[in-house]
């Protein structure tokens, strides 16, 4: 898939670029931080799409599992660290017919995750690339909105939401350019209702910045 690729291939680059990086020869780590991530989420087990589509006064725009989250986490030990976030994702789809009535659909996720993330290079390696393995539970809001719009005077929109448990796992990559500040790669996979089976059940793709400060003390 093209996004995947591009993905893999920014993490080749870096580690063309810098495969080890070392902060003056100071061992103390920084201990609570704070990022924010662009997301893709293959929700509804599909596409990745940007689409549009005009013909004879029907015009149509879909984009689809596009959308971020902002992350805490704290260390706990000198590899573990636990994680909070909250993000979004969405899929829309807009139809415009006659330049004047428009539908639009919009199918949205609000992930609400608690997790464990464990550094798998000790902090002695002094390195810039610091690779981990994420897991975690949490609730997962699931919301439907179909607005129909006809004119400024008429309009109907209606909202259908429902919350499901749920759990995900994966791995990814911070790229650090100083003790406080990096970049952040991140895969997961998310198990809503704790089921593969369930329609938004799926790969997350994303990348970011993070920032961190204070000092871990064992």
């Amino acid at each position: 898939m093209k996004y995947s690729k591009i993905f893999t291939s920014i993490i080749f680059l870096l580690l063309i670029v810098i495969t080890d990086y070392s902060f003056a020869g100071d061992k103390k780590v920084a201990k609570i931080g704070i990022g924010f991530r662009g997301a893709y989420w293959n929700m509804n087990n599909g596409d990745f799409s940007i689409r549009v589509r005009e013909n004879n006064g029907f015009s149509e725009i879909n984009i689809g599992g596009l959308g971020g989250s902002l992350y805490f986490f704290s260390r706990v030990s000198e590899q573990m660290f636990v994680d909070f976030s909250l993000g979004a994702v969405a899929s829309v789809e807009e139809r415009s017919f006659d330049f004047r009535a428009d539908h639009v659909k919009s199918n949205v996720i609000t992930p609400i995750l608690f997790g464990l993330r464990m550094n798998l290079l000790s902090i002695d390696s002094q390195s810039a690339l610091e690779p981990y393995i994420s897991g975690g539970v949490g609730a997962y809001i699931l919301s439907d909105v179909n607005a129909h719009y006809i004119d400024s005077f008429d309009e109907e929109v209606t909202v259908n939401s429902i919350t499901k448990a749920g759990a995900y796992a994966g791995g990814g990559l911070n790229f650090m350019f100083s003790k406080g500040f990096g970049m952040n790669y991140d895969v997961r996979y998310h198990w809503i209702d704790f089921q593969t089976e369930e329609y938004n059940s799926g790969f997350e793709f994303s990348i970011g910045f993070l920032f961190m400060w204070g000092t871990y003390k064992n």
